[in-house]
């Protein structure tokens, strides 16, 4: 699947803050939690939020299942939109960015 070699960007807004979670609306409408571990310590409700998804074979985080698509994410359980196409038991490398933090340097888009 070109788009998991490539990495995956999911899109969406913070909706609120519980405890070590953030509960993320991404942009189709679904929610999910996400560990705060993994935001600028600074984050806030109603902030846009980027996660990229990159398959990695050292990676910290665990795809439990496909459908639904769970990565085990700093201890949290991530359900990301199943057509994502993650392959359960490989691991992937998650990182989350915001606007006003730099993103992933292997997320950059690079000119052609």
């Amino acid at each position: 699947m070109l788009s998991l070699c490539m990495g995956i960007c999911l899109a969406g807004i913070v909706d609120r803050l519980e405890g070590t979670e953030a509960i993320l609306e991404l942009d189709d409408g679904t929610f999910t939690d996400f560990p705060l571990a993994r935001l600028t310590p600074s984050i806030a409700e109603g902030e846009r939020v980027h996660v990229h998804i990159r398959r990695h074979w050292l990676g910290p985080d665990l795809a439990l299942s496909a459908t639904p698509a769970v990565l085990m994410v700093a201890g949290t359980s991530v359900q990301i939109p199943s057509r994502m196409g993650l392959q359960p038991g490989r691991t992937y490398r998650v990182h989350a960015h915001t606007h006003t933090q730099p993103s992933a340097p292997w997320a950059e888009r690079r000119p052609r």
